[in-house]
C-alpha cells in the first residue's frame, strides 16, 4: 500500500517558513564569524546539502520544495542526486514535464536538456550524456546526479563532506585549508524547521496521526549507499588514594549510577533516599548524612559526584486532568486524570559532607531516558509524550526550570520547537546541556517533536535511536539487473547531535533496516558511527525469518559499509565494538560469536566464529586480545513421541556462565576459561545492567552481584521433561580473581544476608534493600553495598573489616 502525507502537513510548510528562517539565519554554533566572504564566494551559487530540505541561492536561504519537506537531496550508489527542478530554475532555466514520456525538459540559455525516467542517459543539445545514476522520481520529483545536471547548465561543481556548490568555479572553497569556512556553510543549510506556532504543531501532529504512538510506518527518503576503546581501570583523588570507578562504555564519558565514590566518601540512591557515607580508611565507616523526599513526589534514580557537587536525577510526578470531549455533561463520574512525569536534577553542595547544601535545581518535562558527564558538561534527555494537543484550552509549550536564571518554570517556544520531516512520534525529544563549571550560565534546552529509546554518547556526539517499524517511501535502488523497490521491513532512526560546550546542536540523521538491543549496539570510530542491528523475529519463518546485520555509517549517516544476513533464525544477544573490531553474540540454540574486523569501513567482514553452549548477555573487554562474556549457560532437551523418535527440541536457560574468550587467533576465537554458577533460576543484576560490573585488570579483580538457586531434585524433570528450577541458596557478590594463567578463581562470596534472612526469603528471591547491588574498591578495601547497608571488607583476604546498617 502506498503510503500518502496529508496535504495539510505540506501545505504547513509555507505557513512556518518564516519562523523556520529566523533560525537558518545563524551559524551552529552561533553568529559566523565569515559572513561577507561567505557572501562573496556564494554569489551567484546554489548550495545544497544532503538530507537538508534548505538551500542557498545566491546566499538566500530557500525551501527546495514548499509543498513537500521530505525533497532533499540524497546519496544513491555513492552519488548525490538532487532535484531538478529546483536547481536549474535557481539559475533561471525553464523546466518541463511530460508525463506520456515520463521526460523532464529543460531550457536553459541555448542548452537544451531532456532527462527521461529510469534512463542512465540524458540528452544535451542532441547528444547522449551518460548517467553515473539513472535518473529517477521520488517524492514527485525527478533527481539526477549533481554533476551531470551542473555540466548540462555549464556550471562547475565543489563537493567536500556532503556539501555541493553549484558555481563557476569548482575551486570554491580550499578543502585541506578552509575546513571551518566549509563547515559554516554547511550550517547555514544543514538546519531543522522550526514548529513557528501552535497552530502548526497541531497540524503537523494531524498530519503525523496515522503513524505515532511509538510506530512508525514512515522512513526517510534515503539509501544505504555512501562516497568514498579502551576504558581504564580505576580513578586517584588528590590524596593518591586509588579507588574503582562507574563501569562506563567510553572512556571520558561518565554515565550516572545508583553508587559512586570519590576515593573517601561513597554517595548512594537508597529507596527514595541519598546516603552519604565516610568510607576510608575502613575503620572510619559511618552514615555521615541522608537527604530525604519524604513529602515530595520526586523520587531519585542516579547520581554523579563532580567534585564537590553531587547530581542528583530522578522523576517528578503530578496526576492532572485528562481533556475529553465534553459532549455530554459529567455526572457523578470520576474526571480522568493523566500522569504527567518531570526529569529533575537537583545540585547539592557536599564540600560539608555532614551538611549537605542543594544549590540548584535543574527540569523538564518527560520522563528520564538518560544521561552523561562529558568533563564539565551534564547531558540529560527526556521523552515528553504529548497530551490533549486537539484541545484548543491544553498548554502544548514542553516546560524546564533552571533555577541559576529564576525559579519560575519556562516555557520552550515554538518558534524554537524543530522537528526532523516526517513527524512521526506525538511526543517532545528534549535534550538539555548544563555548564557544571559555571554554574551561572543558563542550561541549553532543545525540544525536537519526536522520541528516543537508546542512546550513544561519544566525547564529541550523541546518538538517539528511535524504532520507526515498518514501511514507508524510500527511492528505488539501482542495481545491475535495474530498478528494484526497497522492500517493507523495519527500521532503526538514527539522529547525531555535535556536543560542545555543553549545547547539543543537530548535526544529521540516518536510518539502518532492523532494531538496536542496547547502547553496546552502538559505537564510534575514526568519524564513523557502527550499529548492530536485528531484522525479523526469531521464532518466524520465510521472509519474517530473523537476521543479523554491522553497518557502518559515514559522517553524515550515510551507510558506508555493511555486513548483513549474521546468524539467520537467531537474534543478537550482545554486541561490544573495541577499535577496528566488532564482537557480536546471537542466539537461539547454541550461542556464536563473531568476531568482526571493522578496519575498512566500506567493507566488514567476518573473522572468526566460535559456536558454544549458552549465551553472553554482556561483553566486556580484557585486553586487546581477550573479552569476557556474562550470561547463561543453555540446556537443548529434546522431545520424542511414543516411539521414541526425537520429533522437536527446546533450549532453556540454565545457571549463570562467564567466559573469557581468547581471540588472540582472530580466524579462530576459543573459548580460554569458564565457570558456571548455580542451576536454572539463578540471575545477577549485571546481565542487564552493565554498571553492576566491577573490573580491574590492574589488580586481577573482578567482582558481581548474583542471587543464586540450586535444583533439590532431578535437573530435569522426570514427567514434563524441562529441566526444573532451583531453590534460593546464596545472594550476595561473587568474587574472581582473573589473569590469563589461571583464569576464574573464586576469592569468596560477600553477603548482607543472615541465616535467618534465607529463612524467611522465598523459593526465589530474598528482601530486595538487603541485596548487594554494587561493589566497589578504595585503596586495599573491597565494599559491598545494599540498600540497606554497607560493609567493606579486606581485599586481599575477603575478611570483613566494618559494616554499617542504616
Amino acid at each position: 500500500m502506498k503510503i500518502r502525507l496529508n496535504l495539510v502537513y505540506f501545505v504547513l510548510i509555507a505557513l512556518i517558513i518564516t519562523a523556520a528562517f529566523s533560525f537558518t539565519a545563524q551559524n551552529a554554533w552561533g553568529t559566523t564569524n565569515n559572513d561577507s566572504l561567505l557572501k562573496e564566494r556564494l554569489e551567484d551559487s546554489v548550495v545544497i546539502y544532503p538530507r537538508s530540505m534548505y538551500a542557498l541561492v545566491d546566499n538566500e536561504i530557500k525551501v527546495l520544495d514548499p509543498e513537500n519537506d521530505l525533497i532533499t537531496p540524497f546519496i544513491q550508489n555513492g552519488r548525490i542526486l538532487v532535484p531538478v527542478r529546483f536547481i536549474s530554475e535557481a539559475f533561471g532555466a525553464k523546466v518541463s514535464w511530460n508525463q506520456i514520456t515520463k521526460t523532464a525538459t529543460i531550457i536553459h540559455e541555448n542548452t537544451i536538456v531532456k532527462i527521461a525516467i529510469y534512463s542512465e542517459r540524458m540528452e544535451v543539445d542532441g547528444k547522449q550524456v551518460r548517467l553515473d545514476v539513472p535518473a529517477m522520481i521520488t517524492g514527485g520529483r525527478t533527481f539526477i546526479p549533481a554533476r551531470a545536471l551542473a555540466e548540462a547548465l555549464g556550471k562547475k561543481v565543489f563537493y567536500d563532506r556532503g556539501l555541493v556548490v553549484f558555481s563557476k568555479s569548482i575551486e570554491i572553497f580550499d578543502s585541506a585549508n578552509e575546513r571551518d569556512l566549509i563547515d559554516q556553510t554547511i550550517a547555514k543549510i544543514n538546519i531543522l524547521p522550526t514548529v513557528g506556532s501552535r497552530e502548526n504543531l497541531v497540524k503537523l501532529l494531524s498530519a503525523a496521526a496515522p503513524y505515532r504512538d511509538g510506530y512508525t510506518i514512515l522512513p526517510e527518503k534515503t539509501v544505504e549507499n555512501a562516497p568514498s576503546n579502551e576504558i581504564s581501570d580505576g580513578a586517584t583523588d588528590s590524596n593518591g588514594t586509588d579507588y574503582s570507578k562507574t563501569n562506563i562504555q567510553v572512556e571520558g564519558v561518565d554515565e550516572a549510577d545508583i553508587v559512586k565514590t570519590d576515593g573517601n566518601y561513597i554517595y548512594q540512591v537508597s529507596n527514595n533516599e541519598i546516603l552519604i557515607y565516610k568510607a576510608f580508611p575502613a575503620e572510619a565507616l559511618e552514615l555521615v548524612s541522608e537527604i530525604a523526599f519524604t513529602g515530595s513526589s520526586f523520587t531519585p534514580a542516579e547520581l554523579y559526584i563532580k567534585g564537590d557537587d553531587l547530581l542528583i536525577i530522578g522523576s517528578e510526578y503530578a496526576y492532572l486532568p485528562m481533556p475529553i470531549e465534553k459532549t455530554a455533561p459529567l455526572v457523578d463520574s470520576i474526571y480522568p486524570m493523566y500522569n504527567y512525569n518531570t526529569t529533575k536534577v537537583l545540585v547539592y553542595d557536599v564540600s560539608e559532607k555532614s551538611k549537605p547544601v542543594q544549590t540548584r535545581e535543574l527540569s523538564m518535562q518527560g520522563d528520564y531516558m538518560s544521561s552523561r558527564l562529558v568533563g564539565d558538561d551534564l547531558y540529560f534527555i527526556s521523552n515528553q509524550y504529548i497530551y490533549g494537543w486537539t484541545d484548543p484550552m491544553k498548554p502544548l509549550n514542553p516546560e524546564y526550570r533552571d533555577t541559576a536564571v529564576k525559579d519560575a518554570t519556562m516555557t520552550v517556544p515554538f518558534e524554537d520547537i524543530r522537528y526532523i520531516p516526517p513527524v512521526q512520534y506525538n511526543s517532545y525529544l528534549m535534550i538539555a546541556g548544563v555548564a557544571l563549571d559555571d554554574p551561572d550560565k543558563a542550561m541549553n534546552v532543545s525540544a525536537y517533536l519526536g522520541a528516543g529509546e537508546e542512546i550513544y554518547v561519544s566525547q564529541d556526539n550523541l546518538y538517539v535511536t528511535a524504532y520507526e517499524g515498518y514501511g514507508g517511501i524510500r527511492p528505488m535502488v539501482w542495481t545491475v539487473e535495474g530498478f528494484a523497490p526497497v522492500p517493507q521491513q523495519e527500521a532503526t532512526l538514527i539522529y547525531k547531535f555535535a556536543l560542545k560546550e555543553a549545547r547539543p546542536v543537530y548535526l544529521a540523521k540516518g536510518q539502518v533496516p532492523g532494531r538496536v538491543l542496547n547502547q553496546f549496539s552502538m559505537d564510534e570510530n575514526k568519524g564513523n558511527f557502527r550499529i548492530a542491528t536485528t531484522l525479523g523475529q526469531s521464532w518466524m519463518s520465510g521472509v519474517d525469518e530473523s537476521s543479523n546485520n554491522i553497518y557502518i555509517l559515514n559522517n553524515d549517516l550515510y551507510i558506508a559499509g555493511k555486513l548483513e544476513n549474521l546468524a539467520p533464525s537467531e537474534r543478537i544477544y550482545s554486541v561490544r565494538f573495541l577499535n577496528d573490531r566488532g564482537y557480536v553474540v546471537t542466539f537461539r540454540t547454541i550461542d556464536p560469536l563473531f568476531v568482526i574486523d571493522l578496519a575498512d569501513p566500506k567493507a566488514p567482514t567476518i573473522l572468526g566464529t566460535l559456536k558454544i553452549p549458552g549465551y553472553s548477555d554482556y561483553l566486556h573487554p580484557y585486553d586487546e586480545n581477550h573479552i569476557i562474556g556474562f550470561g547463561k549457560d543453555t540446556i537443548t532437551v529434546p522431545y520424542k513421541d511414543d516411539s521414541g523418535h526425537i520429533i522437536s527440541s527446546n533450549t532453556y536457560d540454565m545457571g549463570m556462565k562467564i567466559a573469557l574468550f581468547d581471540v588472540s587467533d582472530v580466524s579462530n576465537p576459543v573459548q580460554k576459561y569458564s565457570v558456571k554458577i548455580g542451576d536454572r533460576g539463578t540471575d545477577s543484576e549485571l546481565l542487564y545492567d552493565h554498571k553492576a560490573l566491577l573490573f580491574d585488570k590492574t589488580k586481577n579483580l573482578l567482582a558481581f552481584p548474583v542471587n543464586e538457586t540450586k535444583v533439590d531434585g532431578p535437573a530435569i524433570d522426570p514427567v514434563y521433561g524441562y529441566p526444573n528450577y532451583g531453590r534460593l541458596v546464596f545472594n550476595g557478590a561473587y568474587v574472581y580473581q582473573l589473569d590469563l594463567q589461571q583464569g576464574f578463581v573464586l576469592k569468596g562470596r560477600l553477603s548482607h544476608l543472615k541465616d535467618q534472612d534465607y529463612l524467611e526469603s522465598g523459593y526465589y528471591d530474598v528482601d530486595y534493600n538487603k541485596k548487594i547491588r554494587r561493589i566497589l574498591y578504595i585503596d586495599n578495601i573491597l565494599y559491598g553495598v545494599s540498600n540497606n547497608e554497607v560493609s567493606a571488607y579486606d581485599l586481599n583476604t575477603l575478611k570483613e573489616l566494618a559494616s554499617v546498617e542504616k
